[in-house]
């Protein structure tokens, strides 16, 4: 359970998993020109049921009307699914049939996963930042020569453990984004918020 106190300050939250994620939503937000939400980061996808059950114990919870969690599928968005259930479930929060979905009750709760709906309608597996990859200018000729580099350094022997953060941290390397985190990165410009990938998260957003 989260040891620092957490201040509640507005009706609708919006509860992600750790810092980067939390920055890409205060900068969605700012774009899309959008008050009255605060964003929290609970910390790592373990620890979201203990987080649900202290922010139920912080001052002002009563005021909160809304709350949408957002996290990474993984490897496994079905089981990211029973995970999310399963902590709101423990917390008494009503539970959505699924993501990108709300639930009436105590609160009004939504969840959302990263990085969002395929083509065909399914949910992705996946993390925030193949979103922000697909977030990108697809029109800049440098997206090919960072699928060449890492198809290279794959020939070479090297062990590409996380792809997803390989390909975008390639891209931030050789323009003016080198250096920066993820949520820094949102800050500066990097990510085309107007791209149709994002419409399931911003009328989410806009739902609140």
């Amino acid at each position: 359970m989260p040891t620092t106190k957490i201040e509640i300050k507005k009706e609708k939250l919006i509860v992600v998993e750790g810092i980067d994620a939390k920055l890409f939503f205060i900068y969605a937000l700012a774009h899309l020109q959008i008050d009255g939400i605060q964003v929290l980061s609970y910390g790592g996808i373990a620890e979201l049921s203990s987080y649900l059950k202290a922010l139920s114990l912080s001052p002002n919870y009563e005021t909160a009307k809304t709350l949408l969690i957002c996290r990474d599928a993984e490897t496994d968005a079905q089981a990211a699914i029973q995970s999310i259930r399963s902590s709101l479930d423990k917390n008494n929060l009503p539970s959505p049939g699924g993501p990108f979905d709300w639930a009436d009750g105590v609160k009004r709760v939504g969840f959302v996963l990263s990085p969002g709906v395929g083509s065909d309608g399914g949910i992705l597996n996946g993390t925030l930042e193949d979103l922000c990859y697909a977030l990108l200018d697809n029109k800049n000729p440098i997206m090919a020569c960072v699928d060449s580099f890492l198809a290279c350094a794959a020939s070479s022997g090297s062990a590409i453990r996380w792809p997803h953060k390989s390909k975008l941290h390639a891209y931030f390397a050789v323009t003016k984004y080198v250096g920066l985190k993820l949520g820094e990165a949102a800050r500066a410009g990097a990510l085309d918020w107007e791209k149709e990938v994002f419409d399931p998260y911003v009328r989410m957003i806009r739902e609140m």
